[in-house]
């Protein structure tokens, strides 16, 4: 998937994606992208940009989330397909495929 730049389009949908994010104090771009939500309305759990970084500014931890607050998102992708052995179909709970769990868990 190609990268979008985050100034010329955002997200439609509050999904998980893959993004590059700038320091706002350093102007620093972290070439590694984070696994990360878009929300699109800023909390004290969001960037400034209103983008949750996974495992970051989402829960608990000894990592300062006013740091990751400050940053903005630069592009941003769609998340690649997951990974399936050949001819493999993964099964879930109640005989659902993975997939299927997740997008109902998403409603």
């Amino acid at each position: 998937m190609p990268w979008i730049k985050a100034d010329k389009e955002l997200p439609k949908e509050r999904d998980w994606y893959l993004g590059i994010f700038r320091e706002s104090d350093t102007g620093w771009i972290n070439p590694i992208p984070y696994i990360c939500e878009y929300r699109g309305k800023v909390s004290n759990h969001t960037t400034k940009d209103g983008w949750t970084l996974k495992g970051l500014t989402d829960e608990p931890s000894n990592v300062s989330h006013e740091y990751y607050r400050n940053h903005e998102c630069v592009a941003w992708t769609y998340l690649p397909e997951p990974y399936k052995e050949e001819g493999e179909t993964q099964v879930a709970k109640e005989g659902r495929t993975i997939e299927e769990s997740y997008l109902d868990s998403r409603l």
